[in-house]
This record gives structure tokens, C-alpha cells and sequence, in this order.
């Protein structure tokens, strides 16, 4: 026992005096504040207050779970590293890594290698990741994925919320397979509970619902979902500024357009230009 805030129990130990290291083995368990860490071998070291474990271990904080082969917690800091078929546990959500540090003062880990966040029937796949298991937030980087049911979200940086918004940098692709579109940009922001999003530098959207692929192209495209989940939801895509719109079968520029899922209607405002065929057809 040290203080009220430590303690450590197990079936067998060994405590060099000189180096101030106790080696734990069998049924350890270490309490710290709110913390459990439970072994079958372990390394406390008093110097540096830290315990190190190398046969598989699992630190309980809250509703946090965490499960490694190895791995190293400070109790002056309250922070870990786990190694090795790391899998964390938070509620209902399932992290799997390779490599994990966890702030236990703020519940949050830094994934590093190949990861996988579960989340319902939500997938986060990257290779450098931060977790907010309070908050449902997460902050990845490296060319990283989410894939929410039919649709798939990737991109060089993103920052995700759970059943919110998610925000989108670098080389995005946006991809519903459900309704047949797709968006890349360098920038957008999507909230899967509405069904609402915003993207601008460079997006270029794509409807192919219709059979032939309808290419739109502006300085800003606004996508707005109505009657989310339901049979009668209908899409708008929103383009505005130096418009422009191309089909194998017909072509258009003009300043702004809304295209309509529902009708497959596309409206052209402020000096519109059409073209079908050897057709050509203009308006204010």
C-alpha cells in the first residue's frame, strides 16, 4: 500500500529494497484512484512509479476497458501504453490497434498503426487517431476512412462525431452507395443525422441514379436531405458560382444550380447555357 490512493496485491512477489522494484506474478491487481490493472505478471517500479506488464494485462477505468500483451502505466502522470493486439473497450464502441497510449485524466487515446474504431453499424479505420471516449469524438489523420452503413467518408484529415457532424480535409471522397452519389473536394462538412452537407475547393459531384453518370461542378456545392430515413426522402444538391454540369447527353454553365433527386429536375440561374447535341439553348 502506498497512501490511500495505491495499492497492489498477488500470490507471489519479489522487492529489491536497493532498486525499490517489486516483481508481481500471478493474480496481480493494482488500484490506483479509479483505476484497475489486473496481470499475471507485472513490474512495479517506486522510483519512477511505474508498473510495467508483459504477459497480457487489462486496465478498467470507468466504462473504459482496456485489454494488451503488454504494456506500461505511470500513476504519477496517468498515462498508458499498450502493445500488442490492444483492444479497448468503451460502452458499446470496440477500438482494436496495435499500438494505444491512453490519458486516463482525460479518457483519450492516441492510436497508432492500423486501427479500427466499431461503433454501431459505423466503421473508423486508420493509422494515426485520437479517441475521445467521453466526448464519442475522434481526430485522424493519414488518409483515414469512416463507413457509416452504405455510405464511406475518407480523407487526409478528419474529425469525426458520433451521430453529428464530421469534417472533412485533404483529398475527400464522399461516397453513397445507397442513393447512387458521390463528392470529392478538399474540404466538407457532413452531418449523418440530418443528412446535410457542405463542401467547397475543388468539389466535383457525381449522381449516378440515373443510369448515365451527371457530373457537377462549382465553387460551392450545399447537399440537403429531406424526410431523413424514410421512403419518401429526397435529395438537393445546391451549386453556386461558375457552374458547371455535364452528362453524355446534355451539357450546361451557368452561375448557380439545384438539382433535385426527387425529379431528376435541375434548375439554372443568372445567364444559363445548354447544350444537347447540336442544340444549344440560352437564358436569363
Amino acid at each position: 500500500r502506498q497512501g490511500d490512493t495505491l495499492s497492489l496485491t498477488c500470490e507471489r512477489a519479489e522487492y529489491d529494497g536497493m532498486m525499490q522494484m517489486m516483481h508481481a506474478r500471478r493474480n496481480v491487481v493494482l488500484h490506483h484512484r479509479r483505476q484497475t490493472l489486473k496481470t499475471d505478471s507485472l513490474d512495479f517500479d517506486r522510483l519512477y512509479n511505474m508498473a510495467n506488464f508483459f504477459d497480457g494485462g487489462t486496465l478498467i477505468d470507468g466504462k473504459d476497458r482496456l485489454v494488451s500483451d503488454w504494456g506500461e502505466y505511470h500513476t504519477e502522470t496517468r498515462e498508458a501504453k499498450f502493445v500488442f493486439n490492444v483492444k479497448l473497450r468503451s460502452g458499446k464502441d470496440v477500438v482494436t490497434t496495435d499500438t494505444l497510449y491512453y490519458d486516463v485524466r482525460k479518457s483519450k487515446a492516441h492510436m497508432v498503426g492500423p486501427s479500427k474504431i466499431v461503433s454501431g453499424a459505423s466503421v473508423v479505420k486508420t493509422e494515426n487517431g485520437y479517441y475521445d471516449t467521453k466526448t464519442d469524438r475522434a481526430q485522424l489523420y493519414g488518409r483515414s476512412t469512416i463507413v457509416d452503413k452504405d455510405k464511406t467518408l475518407t480523407g487526409d484529415t478528419l474529425y469525426y462525431v458520433k451521430n453529428g457532424e464530421s469534417t472533412g480535409y485533404g483529398n475527400v471522397v464522399y461516397v453513397d452507395k445507397k442513393n447512387k452519389n458521390s463528392l470529392t473536394c478538399d474540404y466538407l462538412r457532413y452531418n449523418e443525422k440530418t443528412g446535410n452537407g457542405f463542401a467547397t475547393r475543388n468539389p466535383v459531384a457525381i449522381d449516378y441514379s440515373q443510369g448515365d453518370s451527371l457530373f457537377m461542378h462549382g465553387d460551392t456545392l450545399r447537399l440537403i436531405t429531406y424526410h431523413m430515413n424514410t421512403d419518401s426522402m429526397y435529395r438537393e444538391m445546391r451549386a453556386y458560382h461558375k457552374v458547371r454540369a455535364y452528362r453524355t447527353d446534355v451539357q450546361a454553365v451557368c452561375d448557380s444550380l439545384v438539382y433535385n433527386s426527387k425529379d431528376s429536375c435541375m434548375t439554372m440561374y443568372t445567364d444559363p447555357i445548354l447544350w444537347h447535341g447540336e442544340q444549344q439553348l440560352l437564358g436569363e
